[in-house]
């Protein structure tokens, strides 16, 4: 678990009680208190006056609509071809991390879809603890990934057919346990 997660009061999980009681009892005797509750599933809006699975820009820089995601994966004619890399949005990387993960996209030969955490707006940027893509990483990798700056339709991109393995946040929540 994240280090605020275990510093925090409490924790609210978006699961339920009969999905995950087991996991439940763990993540109490780990946090060493009572206070973890389920509350979920916490689902996706399926209308709203944007469009389905669109968002508002609400961060520096733009993210990619997700039609337009959808087109790219289609337009990637193997299945299972595409590794899709996020590590979410409570999860900042500083430059070495990025540069490592750029480095493995880059040197697998891979397609790939990478979601990098936006800047918010009124951010104070600190260069060294920002998720900051590497130097001209973008136009090595153009003919065979996406990278997405900020908000991805996650659950449409793990659905689609052309996505054969992820490496998502709740990996590294595992492995740093």
């Amino acid at each position: 678990m994240r280090a605020a997660s275990l510093e925090s009061w409490g924790l609210i999980l978006n699961s339920f009680t009969e999905l995950e009681t087991q996991e439940l009892e763990l993540v109490k005797k780990f946090m060493k208190h009572d206070r973890v509750w389920a509350f979920g599933p916490l689902l996706p809006v399926q209308s709203s006056p944007i469009g389905k699975n669109e968002r508002v820009g609400l961060t520096i820089g733009s993210f990619v609509p997700a039609h337009e995601v959808i087109k790219w994966l289609d337009s990637h004619h193997g299945d299972l071809s595409i590794v899709y890399v996020a590590f979410g949005s409570q999860i900042t990387m500083n430059r070495r991390q990025m540069e490592a993960v750029a480095s493995a996209l880059e040197e697998s030969g891979a397609l790939f879809i990478w979601v990098v955490r936006a800047l918010m707006k009124g951010t104070d940027v600190d260069e060294e603890d920002q998720s900051m893509i590497p130097y001209g990483f973008g136009d090595r990798v153009e003919r065979r990934g996406l990278v997405i700056k900020g908000w991805a339709p996650q659950d449409e991109i793990l659905r689609h057919r052309a996505v054969g393995s992820y490496l998502v946040d709740e990996l590294l929540d595992y492995h740093a346990s």
